[in-house]
C-alpha cells in the first residue's frame, strides 16, 4: 500500500478496499477515500523538462546562428534562448519542488506551469522566427513537444492539487 493510499482509522492503516469494513455499513467511504498522488504528472513534468534541456545541446536552425552544438544558446538574442533558460531553470525547479510537494501543493503546480509554458512558447517562437536565411532543425521541434508534455502535466497536477484542496 503506498502512503497516499494509507487511511489511519482506530490506530490501524487500511487501503481504500478495506475502508468500508473497518468503519462499518455506514461509513460514507467515497468522501474517505484519498486522492491519489499524481507520480504520473510529476514525471511528465520532469521528462518534458529533462528533453526539452537535452535538445538545447542540439542544433536549433541549419543554418548560420544556431546551428552548431548547443545552438538554442547562440550568442545573439533569440526566442531559443527563451526556451533553453526555461528549460534548465524548470528542470532545476522540478528537482526541487517535487522533493516539497506535499507541503507547497497547488503552488508547485503552478511554478512548474510558468516554466513549462515558458519553454513551449520559447520553442514555437524559434520555430516560427528562425535566424535569417535559415530554417528550424529538428531540436526545436523536440523542444516544443517535450515543452507540451511539461505543460499538459503541470496542468494535470494543478487541477490534481485543487481538487485534494477542496
Amino acid at each position: 500500500m503506498c502512503l497516499s493510499c494509507a487511511v489511519p482509522v482506530r490506530g490501524k492503516v487500511f487501503g481504500a478496499e478495506c475502508l468500508k469494513s473497518a468503519l462499518g455499513p455506514d461509513a460514507p467511504v467515497d468522501s474517505v477515500v484519498p486522492v491519489p498522488s499524481g507520480r504520473g504528472e510529476w514525471a511528465a513534468i520532469g521528462v518534458g523538462f529533462a528533453v526539452a534541456a537535452t535538445s538545447t545541446a542540439l542544433p536549433w536552425s541549419r543554418f548560420g546562428d544556431g546551428s552548431t552544438a548547443f545552438g538554442a544558446w547562440a550568442l545573439s538574442p533569440r526566442w531559443s534562448m527563451l526556451a533553453a533558460l526555461s528549460a534548465v531553470v524548470g528542470l532545476l525547479a522540478w528537482l526541487f519542488l517535487r522533493m516539497r510537494a506535499d507541503r507547497l501543493g497547488l503552488a508547485s503546480g503552478v511554478t512548474l506551469g510558468v516554466f513549462a509554458v515558458l519553454e513551449t512558447m520559447g520553442a514555437a517562437l524559434a520555430i516560427a522566427n528562425p535566424p535569417p536565411f535559415s530554417e528550424p532543425a529538428a531540436a526545436a521541434w523536440i523542444a516544443l513537444g517535450a515543452g507540451t508534455l511539461g505543460t499538459i502535466g503541470a496542468l494535470a497536477l494543478v487541477l490534481r492539487s485543487g481538487r485534494r484542496g477542496r
